[in-house]
């Protein structure tokens, strides 16, 4: 972090398959506290507010927990009932299968950037990938496109 740049380490456990990304989610969570315990912080999350749409910050707050305090303070008081996808507003659009995996994927790409183009550099250190999911792959494959 001295250097402006954010290592963060995420680590696939082989009894926890059944959650996808929980190894990205990990790496993700990491690097929320290096970038939040930096001089760089309120330009990320500034960044990040101006980047997003409440809804798209929403759906990364669901996807990333851990990572809540990069957004918003009131985003930050998500409920768990409302983790898993159940609308607050029944008029809200949803999107479901390939749409939401790119909506998710586009939007993780899109905070990355952010918080990329305000550091140095980022290293996300992802163990054990031969544990992966495919969730995880097609976003790492995703991400580095």
């Amino acid at each position: 972090e001295k250097m402006g740049m954010a290592f963060a380490v995420g680590k696939f456990d082989l009894n926890n398959t059944a959650l996808p990304l929980s190894a990205f989610v990990d790496a993700m969570s990491s690097l929320t506290k290096n970038v939040m315990a930096g001089v760089k912080a309120q330009e990320i999350r500034a960044g990040i507010s101006n980047a997003f749409g409440k809804e798209e910050i929403l759906m990364l707050a669901r996807a990333l927990p851990g990572c809540e305090e990069l957004f918003d303070s009131d985003v930050q008081g998500i409920s768990q009932q409302n983790l898993f996808g159940e609308a607050e507003d029944a008029s809200k659009q949803q999107h479901y299968g390939k749409e939401a995996v790119g909506r998710l994927q586009y939007a993780i790409r899109g905070l990355l950037k952010v918080i990329c183009a305000n550091l140095r550099g980022v290293v996300l250190f992802i163990d054990d990938l031969q544990w992966c999911d495919t969730a995880t792959l097609d976003l790492l494959k995703s991400i580095s496109l």
